[in-house]
Parts: structure tokens; sequence; C-alpha cells
């Protein structure tokens, strides 16, 4: 209703999180070093994401392998760019929309994304999942499965985040790059009290439901950057369906894989080449150094 009186290509907005006492002894360490990373300007990890974004553009499809005992095998399918000079898949999200900065994201086509996304423990909608499996054809979701109680059901998805669907499609795909929310995150072991806006920031991750996009689709939208205009922001249902209710679900969930399930991420381009994004879960992509930073702290702080 609130989509007819007030067109989403008019609204902007800007989202931050703080941790409130509810999260523990530990309150003061954990407010501080998020308040002190929601202060971090965002202007030079833009321009590394802008790496990312420009070796993502060359890529037809990308493929997301876990790192054991994470069995994530996907692969997502780029839209085409028709002027790779003027048009890009990746928004380059900045702090300026969502705070902490650190992400890239696009609208997957859905033919051709296919596999499987497992996320070993995470917290969606006020429920906890514990190996949650995801299997895609095409971009819709044909089978999943998790734990509860020590033996795999399908209930609590149906339950809460399908509800009132039996299935949902592939909405967004994209790379988060904060790594100090990352090490925030297993420092104070948070990673089921994290609400999704920081979480999301702390690996790949995929959307299930609508595009980020969703109501909008015909507004141009450009990268400050590079000034390329997105041009990914229909997929095969929002583009083809006649209907509000054949184009949107109303649901947008993302669910991200952190770094240190991930053994390698890479996209293929069209002459067969691998550009490699992430590796053994630390970005390689030569340029994106920086962005590994907080899990190189975490790690100094384990020692």
């Amino acid at each position: 209703m609130e989509e007819q009186y007030v067109r989403p290509s008019e609204l902007s907005f800007c989202k931050v999180v703080f941790p409130s006492l509810e999260i523990g002894k530990q309150f003061q360490h954990i407010f501080d070093e998020i308040f002190e990373m929601n202060l971090e300007q965002s202007e030079e990890f833009e321009k590394i994401q802008q790496i990312l974004i420009d070796g993502l553009d060359q890529c037809l499809w990308v493929r997301i392998i876990g790192k054991k005992p994470n069995q994530t095998y996907l692969d997502v399918q780029m839209q085409r760019i028709e002027n790779r000079e003027q048009q890009t898949n990746f928004m380059n999200c900045g702090g300026d929309l969502n705070i902490p900065y650190g992400e890239v994201f696009t609208t997957p086509q859905l033919k051709g994304t296919n596999g499987l996304l497992h996320i070993q423990d995470i917290f969606l909608q006020d429920r906890k999942y514990h190996n949650l499996k995801l299997w895609f054809e095409d971009g819709e979701i044909v089978d999943f499965s998790c734990e509860e109680d020590g033996r795999e059901t399908k209930g609590p998805i149906l339950e809460s985040l399908f509800y009132p669907y039996e299935t949902l499609p592939v909405g967004e795909f994209a790379i988060g790059t904060n790594t100090r929310a990352f090490r925030i995150c297993k420092k104070y072991q948070l990673e089921d009290q994290l609400p999704i806006l920081i979480y999301e920031k702390m690996g790949p991750h995929l959307a299930i439901g609508d595009p980020c996009y969703k109501g909008a689709e015909e507004e141009p939208v450009y990268n400050l950057l590079d000034g390329k205009e997105i041009t990914a922001k229909y997929n095969e249902k929002t583009r083809d369906g006649k209907t509000e209710k054949e184009k949107y679900v109303q649901k947008h969930i993302d669910i991200t894989i952190p770094y240190d399930e991930i053994s390698a991420l890479y996209g293929y381009t069209e002459y067969g080449e691998k550009i490699f994004i992430l590796k053994d879960g630390k970005f390689i992509l030569p340029g994106t150094d920086k962005l590994n930073h907080g899990m190189e702290e975490r790690q100094a702080e384990r020692l």
C-alpha cells in the first residue's frame, strides 16, 4: 500500500546499528569497537571495491567454493553487459547507504545460477540455523534443509525463511568487504547476535527473494567513482512478471558465507580466463590487499 503513494525511486535512506546491553557482559568493549568501525570513512575502501567491480564485470559467471566442512559449491550467473565502457553490473556500496561500509552487489541472472549454498551457523529473522543448505537450479531453490536437535529437517525454513511460500528465487549476489566487522564478530563470538546489516559485510552472500532494486528498476543508477550506469536490476522474474504478485515476493533475506568458510571465489571470462577474487578466505585480486587488514589483525590477536 505504501508504494502506491510513495515511489521507491524517490526515496533514499541510510541505516546504522549499535549493540544494546542485551549483548552481554562485554557490552562496553563491543559497543566501543562497533562505534569506532561505524565512524570509519569509506572513500578509500570504495576505491578498492572498484577494483573488485572491474574484475567482476569481466566475468560471465562466478563460482563460490566452501572450505571444509562448508560444502558450498555454487555458480552464480552474471547479467550480460552490452557496453563495458558505460555500464556495470555492480553497485559500489559505501557508508552513504549502509553503515558500516563494505559491499559490492548485483542482481544475478536466474538461468545458470546452480548449486549448493551451505552455511554452518547463521542467525536469520530472529532464528538461528545450523547446517542450512539451499540447492539452486536456474536461480530457484529446489531443495533445502537444516539441522534441529541433531536431525535434518525442513520445518524451520518453511515456517520462517520461506513463509508463506514453499520456495524462493535468488535476488542478489554480493561480496562483503569489511574484514574489520569480521574481526569484531570472531573476537567476541557474535555470530548468533549480529544483525544482517553488519553480518552481510563479512563475506560473499546471496539474498533470496526480491532484488535490491525492487520497484525502482526503471530509474537510472550510477556508481559515483566511475560514472557507469548499473544495468543489472531486473531478473527474469521481475522483468517478465505481468502482475505485482508474479514479479515480487516481498522478501529479501541476505545469507552470508563468512570469509573463514571460503576456499575460493572466482569468475570466468568469455575467453575462459579465471579471475580470482577470494582464496582461502582472503582477497587476492591485485590492489585489494588492504581489505584483508581486519583478518590479519584477528590472526595477530589469536597469537
